[in-house]
């Protein structure tokens, strides 16, 4: 299991951007937003050697300081910007 600093930094390393940037608030439309929403919707996706679900969504609104319903939302965005059905998570 990945930490969320090392998703981040996988990210950020990707597109050519620091964590720094990846933390940045972003609104619709900015060039970062689609990067932000790949490190969220990877973060949401990452389990734990048992199968569960690493981080809550809490949990990672609180490391990019935002709202979960902003991490609800960058998952579903980016899910239909990649054609990948969303599945709900179940509550442990």
């Amino acid at each position: 299991m990945r930490t969320r600093n090392q998703i981040a930094q996988e990210i950020a390393l990707k597109h050519g951007i620091t964590i720094a940037e990846l933390k940045l608030p972003v609104y619709r439309g900015d060039k970062l937003s689609p990067i932000k929403q790949e490190a969220i919707w990877t973060m949401t996706q990452e389990k734990k050697e048992d199968g569960t679900f690493s981080w809550s969504y809490r949990a990672i609104a609180l490391w990019f300081r935002c709202d979960h319903t902003s991490i609800l939302y960058a998952r579903k965005t980016y899910a239909k910007r990649m054609g990948i059905p969303l599945v709900q998570r179940n509550k442990a």
